[in-house]
């Protein structure tokens, strides 16, 4: 093996090594940032729904929001929301 085979297969072993580092990095910070958007959730929610309980025009102002927003059966039934209604399948001969 030449020198520049030499020189150029070690920097190419680094190259790799870098994108491997870079690419662990972008994980930590993506996975940090969830955390905090979490945490932000979580403050803002408890401040909204603690001001939801003494304030009758927030709550007429926010109720079809959250209605809207909220799509999961699940997240419907913790909220004390009625199900959304089931979609109709259309069939072969509607177009």
């Amino acid at each position: 093996m030449t020198t520049e085979n030499k020189v150029l297969d070690k920097l190419i072993e680094r190259q790799e090594k870098l994108a491997k580092e870079i690419k662990q990095a972008k994980a930590e910070q993506a996975k940090k940032k969830a955390v905090i958007y979490a945490d932000k959730c979580r403050v803002v929610g408890a401040a909204i729904l603690a001001e939801l309980e003494n304030n009758e025009n927030l709550r007429v102002s926010f109720n079809p929001i959250i209605d809207k927003r909220t799509t999961t059966a699940k997240d419907r039934k913790l909220l004390g929301l009625d199900p959304l209604p089931k979609k109709e399948k259309k069939t072969a001969n509607e177009n």
